[in-house]
C-alpha cells in the first residue's frame, strides 16, 4: 500500500466549496472534479459497485459524495451516508472506546489483562504480565490472526465473544514486544469491554464513540443487527447473498458511512465535528504513537510521523481513513465489491494529494514498513537442525517435524514423508505452508505454519488457508523444540 503523507510544516485552510450532494458538478470543488468522474464511470460499471467518498479539515466536511447503488436492485442510490462494511476500521473504534474507559478509571491500560478475564485468556509464550490492554490494542500481545466469517444457515453456531476468548485467546508469541496483525487481539478487548462494563460491546461503543461523534449510521454487524447497509459484491458486481457477520466484531466488524468515518477521522486530527471531543489530547498521544516502530502501529492504528491510517477490507467491502493532523485533514474512502483495499487506499491517496494540491502543498509518498512485507529465509547455523512437536487442536494433537538445513525446510506432519516446503520471514517470523490439512476432520487443503525461534523453542500458530465462505480457519498452537 502507499500512503499519502503532507510534506513538513504548518496547517493550511483548503479553499473548498461544502457540498453534500453526490454526483453534482456544479457544487463540486474543483479539486475533486477528475477523481468525481472516475468515480461515476467505476460505479457504472461493469461492474456496478458502489463507493462513498468524504473529506474533512478544520473541523467541517468539505466534500463528500456517494456513487452507484446500494442495494441489489439496483434502485437506491447511494450518499455519503450509506453503511457499507469496513472490517478493520473496527479496530480504531474499538481502541478508541477502550480510551474513553481508561480516562474513566474503569480499565487500566497497563494492567495485565488476565486481571480481568482471568484463565479465560492463556499466555502460553512470554510473560503473563506483559499481556496488557496496551498491549492488545498495538497488537503486541501475540494473539493470533482471526477472521470468521458467518452465513444466514450457520449464523447460529456463531461464538458468543466469551466463548471466542476461551477458545483462541492465547499468547502464542511472548507478548509486550512483538507485533502480529492480528483480529483476535481486539476480541479479547471486545470481551474485556463488556466484562468490566457489565454491557454488550455494542452497547458501550455506541454510547462511548458512536454518539458523541454523530456517527449515527454506524454500528457492528452481530448476529442480531437488523439494520441494513450497502449489499456486498463480488469482484464480477454480483451480490453476496446470505453473508451475516464477520467475527471478532471489535476486530473486523464495523459498518460505517464514509460521512461517519470522516468524522471519526476529523476527531482523530484533533478537529471533532460537532463535538468538543471525548479524549484528551495525552489520550490521543497515546493513541498515535507508534508502540512497535518496525510495523508503524498505535493503539487501534496504524502510525508514523506524518499520517494515521484506519483501514480494512472483508468479503463485499472495504474502507481507509487517511488522517493527517499537522493539516486538520481526514479522508474517507468506502467501496463494496472488493475483498482487499489497493482501490480505496488508491482514491484516498489522490484525495489527499487534491485536497493538499489545492492549496499549494506538495503530499509526500511513503511506502509501508519493509518489516510487513515477506522476505527471504536464511536459516543461520543456531536454527539449523531438527525440530520436533505437535499442533495441538482440540481432541488430539497433530506431531509435526520440522527440519531446517542450509540450503532448505522441510515438513512432516503426523509421520508422512518429508516434504519440501518455500519459507519466508514474515513480522520477523518464520512461515512456511503445508499442503494438507490438521487431522481436525477438514478437508485437504494447505495450511500456514508461523513460528519464532526462542532459544531451543519454534513456537506459533497453524492455520487452514482461508476460503471465501469461512474466511481463516480457527487458529490452533504450535510448539517445536530441537531434536
Amino acid at each position: 500500500m502507499k500512503l499519502t503523507h503532507p510534506a513538513s510544516g504548518g496547517a493550511a485552510l483548503l479553499a473548498l466549496t461544502l457540498t453534500t450532494t453526490a454526483n453534482s458538478a456544479g457544487q463540486i470543488p474543483d479539486a475533486f472534479r477528475q477523481i468525481d468522474t472516475e468515480l461515476i464511470a467505476l460505479a457504472s460499471g461493469p461492474p456496478s459497485l458502489s463507493a462513498a467518498v468524504a473529506v474533512a479539515q478544520d473541523g467541517r466536511i468539505v466534500w463528500e459524495a456517494g456513487y452507484g447503488f446500494s442495494d441489489a436492485a439496483r434502485s437506491v442510490r447511494t450518499t455519503a451516508h450509506t453503511p457499507f462494511a469496513v472490517g478493520s476500521v473496527a479496530k480504531t473504534v474499538t481502541a478508541t472506546a477502550l480510551m474513553r474507559l481508561v480516562e474513566k478509571g474503569v480499565v487500566d491500560l497497563e494492567r495485565p489483562v488476565q486481571s480481568y478475564l482471568g484463565n479465560d485468556v492463556r499466555v502460553l509464550q512470554g510473560d503473563p504480565q506483559r499481556l496488557t490492554p496496551a498491549a492488545l490494542a498495538s497488537m503486541t500481545g501475540g494473539i493470533p490472526h482471526l477472521s470468521h466469517h458467518y452465513w444466514n444457515d450457520d449464523a447460529g453456531v456463531a461464538p458468543t465473544a466469551e466463548q471466542l476468548v476461551k477458545e483462541y485467546g492465547m499468547a502464542v508469541f511472548p507478548p509486550g514486544d512483538s507485533f502480529h496483525y492480528s483480529n483476535m487481539s481486539f476480541g479479547v478487548l471486545e470481551r474485556l469491554i463488556e466484562k468490566v462494563t457489565g454491557e454488550s460491546f455494542p452497547q458501550v461503543v455506541e454510547r462511548e464513540v458512536f454518539r458523541p461523534l454523530a456517527m449515527t449510521n454506524s454500528f457492528f454487524a452481530t448476529p442480531t443487527e437488523r439494520r441494513t447497509y450497502a449489499v456486498r459484491l463480488r469482484s464480477s458486481g454480483a451480490a453476496i447473498d446470505g453473508y451475516v457477520f464477520t467475527e471478532p466484531e471489535g476486530g473486523a466488524g464495523l459498518v460505517a458511512s464514509a460521512h461517519d468515518l470522516a468524522l471519526l477521522g476529523s476527531f482523530h486530527a484533533g478537529w471533532p465535528i460537532g463535538s468538543t471531543g471525548i479524549l484528551s489530547t495525552l489520550s490521543l498521544q497515546r493513541m498515535h504513537r507508534s508502540v512497535h516502530p518496525e510495523a508503524g502501529y498505535g493503539l487501534g492504528m496504524w502510525a508514523s510521523d506524518y499520517a494515521l491510517i484506519f483501514d480494512g477490507a472483508v468479503l463485499g467491502g472495504a474502507g481507509t481513513v487517511t488522517v493527517i493532523p499537522s493539516e486538520s485533514l481526514a479522508v474517507s474512502v468506502v467501496t463494496n465489491a472488493v475483498t482487499d483495499n489497493p482501490a480505496t487506499y488508491a482514491f484516498a491517496g489522490r484525495l489527499v494529494d487534491a485536497a493538499l494540491g489545492s492549496v499549494g502543498r506538495k503530499p509526500r509518498q511513503e511506502s509501508p514498513p519493509a518489516f510487513l512485507s515477506l522476505q527471504a529465509f536464511r536459516p543461520t547455523p543456531a536454527i539449523q537442525g531438527r525440530w520436533t512437536g505437535a499442533i495441538h487442536r482440540p481432541g488430539g494433537t497433530t506431531p509435526v517435524l520440522l527440519v531446517i538445513e542450509s540450503d532448505g525446510m522441510r515438513v512432516s506432519l503426523s509421520g508422512r514423508p518429508l516434504v519440501s516446503v518455500e519459507p519466508s520471514i514474515e513480522e520477523g517470523r518464520i512461515r512456511f505452508r503445508y499442503p494438507g490439512n490438521m487431522d481436525d476432520g477438514s478437508p485437504p487443503g494447505t495450511v500456514t505454519i508461523r513460528v519464532q525461534h526462542s532459544g531451543t523453542t519454534l513456537a506459533g500458530f497453524a492455520q487452514a488457508e482461508p476460503t471465501a465462505r469461512s474466511g481463516l480457519a480457527f487458529p490452533r498452537y504450535v510448539v517445536l523444540e530441537r531434536q
